[in-house]
């Protein structure tokens, strides 16, 4: 998939929940990178074994790579 149309989606998605919530896309970002960043460190059970399911174990998770990793998931379980 090429890196613009990965950025569209992310972008999409974002806008969407910023637009839901009244909120700035910004806002929306900052809020998911830090609960990423709470979530590895913590480093509880259940998120080790979300990241092993979703193919993040041995990777930074950043928002795009959550949001494409779920996207490929769901896209499985359709097929």
């Amino acid at each position: 998939m090429p890196s613009d149309h990965r950025l569209a989606i992310r972008k999409e998605i974002l806008g969407a929940v910023a637009q839901e919530h009244h909120l700035t896309i910004a806002a929306v970002d900052s809020a998911l990178r830090r609960l990423l960043d709470t979530l590895d460190a913590t480093g509880t059970q259940a998120w080790l074994d979300f990241r092993k399911e979703y193919g993040l174990e041995r990777k930074r998770v950043t928002i795009g790579r959550l949001i494409y990793a779920l996207e490929s998931k769901l896209s499985q379980q359709e097929g």
